[in-house]
Order: C-alpha cells, then sequence, then structure tokens
C-alpha cells in the first residue's frame, strides 16, 4: 500500500495511524530494509513509489524520505533554512518506520531531507575542484568508484560501504585553508539528503545500501593520509557520539 505525502507546497495535515510498536526494532527493520530481496515486502512498496534513482529537485520531502528508508538509510527531517535535523537523533530513531515518516511529513512538508550515517556508511565529501580531483585520483588508485554520488552547492558526496572490520572517523577540514582535503563522515554524522537545497543526485546505480560500493582500508588510510592525518585505528566511543547527535547546530561543514 502506498502512504500519500503532501506536496511541498501542501501544508494540509493528514490523520495517520499509530506506528506499529512491532515494526520498530532498529536492528531487525534495518536488516530488512538493507535486503533487496525482502525490502517490498516489508515497507509496502509497489511499482508506483519513488525510487532513489527517481529524485530530482522538486520531489517531495516525504515521498523522498520514503524512498531513502526503504533503501535503508536512517533518515531523519531536516531544518528549512539551518544544517541540523530538527527531532532529537535517538528517540526519532528508535521509532523510525513508514507511518512516521509519513506523519511528520503531512505536518511539516517544508522540512529538509538528511540521514544519520551508521556503521556501515561512509561518506566523503570533496567541497572543493581540488577535492574532487583529489578523491578521482585515490578512487582510480584503488579501483573504486562510486556509485551513489551527490553534488553539493561547491563539490560532491560520495557514498561506500565500509568493508567488514574496516574502521573509518569523521574527520572535518577547512576548505579556504586547505582546498584539496577531503571530508571523512562516518558513522553517527548527520547528512543532507536530495532534494534538500543544493543537493541533487549526480549518480545512483544502487537501489539498497547494500548496493554501495566497498571499500577497504587501504583505501580509508589513503584518504586520512592525503589530508595529513594519521588514519583512526580504534573506534569513537558510542558516548561521545550520542551527545553531538543532539547538538542544536552543525558547523558548514557537517552537512
Amino acid at each position: 500500500m502506498k502512504i500519500p505525502i503532501p506536496s511541498k507546497g501542501d501544508s494540509s495535515v493528514a490523520g495517520r495511524p499509530a506506528p506499529d510498536p512491532a515494526s520498530q526494532s532498529s536492528t531487525p527493520q534495518k536488516e530488512a530494509r538493507g535486503s533487496a530481496s525482502v525490502i517490498d515486502e516489508q515497507v509496502g512498496v509497489d511499482q508506483h513509489d519513488l525510487r532513489i534513482s527517481d529524485i530530482v529537485p522538486d520531489s517531495p520531502y516525504g515521498e523522498a524520505a520514503l524512498a531513502f528508508y526503504r533503501a535503508g538509510f536512517d533518515v531523519i527531517p531536516g531544518h528549512p533554512s539551518e544544517k541540523r535535523a530538527v527531532v532529537k537523533w535517538d528517540p526519532w530513531r528508535a521509532a523510525l518506520s513508514p507511518d512516521a515518516i509519513a506523519a511528520h511529513y503531512a505536518e511539516h512538508p517544508h522540512h529538509t531531507l538528511c540521514c544519520i550515517l551508521d556503521e556501515r556508511l561512509l561518506v566523503l565529501d570533496a567541497d572543493a575542484p581540488l577535492a574532487v580531483s583529489a578523491l578521482d585520483i585515490l578512487e582510480q588508485q584503488f579501483g573504486v568508484e562510486s556509485n551513489f554520488v551527490v553534488n553539493t552547492r561547491r563539490g560532491q558526496h560520495r557514498y561506500y560501504r565500509l568493508g567488514a572490520d574496516v574502521i573509518a572517523r569523521t574527520r572535518a577540514h577547512s576548505t579556504a585553508a586547505h582546498p584539496d582535503r577531503i571530508d571523512v563522515k562516518a558513522a553517527r554524522s548527520l547528512v543532507m539528503l536530495p532534494p534538500s537545497p543544493n543537493k541533487t543526485i549526480a549518480r545512483c546505480d544502487i537501489n539498497t545500501v547494500e548496493d554501495l560500493v566497498e571499500v577497504k582500508q587501504d583505501f580509508v588510510d589513503a584518504v586520512f593520509h592525503h589530508n595529513g592525518c594519521e588514519p583512526p585505528r580504534e573506534r569513537m566511543p558510542t558516548e561521545r557520539h550520542a551527545i553531538a547527535s543532539e547538538s542544536p547546530q552543525l558547523s558548514q561543514n557537517s552537512l
């Protein structure tokens, strides 16, 4: 059954049934959404539902949110004019479901769209032409080519799936001081998704996050070395990420 979502210009509020508590267990839900073989059955998708590859700048945020959710992304609504989420991360994630997404965007159709990266995902943010060129070279050196790429105002977000036991850590750099450096976004980073402002899909050859190109530790290490940093060798404690997740305002380089 397809869940109706108002367009960005429709501010009406549609009634929605309360989310089914049985559908809100985060681990089984994530496994279902990340598996192409069960995705349609688990979240009630039909042939008319929006897919990630169909998203364009004027796509309704609610429909886009459901498309990314079905693909296995932990979506979260964003502020229309500030680079931050509009809800607390962990309570939202605990109740994340198609009904919760539909109900939120029915009431707030102008909220933008973000995602919270989990331990599977890596996003490399090339925020200037020199950084884009540097990332091109690194991909060529390691035989890697991102199959989900989002154009940003000044560069690109390239998405990857981390291989087993690969360690990556979020690290941002000043574009003004280091225009060739590549920002690293890893677990519990917030990233803006299309069709949010200045975010458009440049390439989408995936149906779910499991289709993302996998990268190994050597590629991650090479990115850190390129940035003049020592590669991470241990994961950040969850508690420190949890504190950052509730920050009311993120830096310009965060999204």
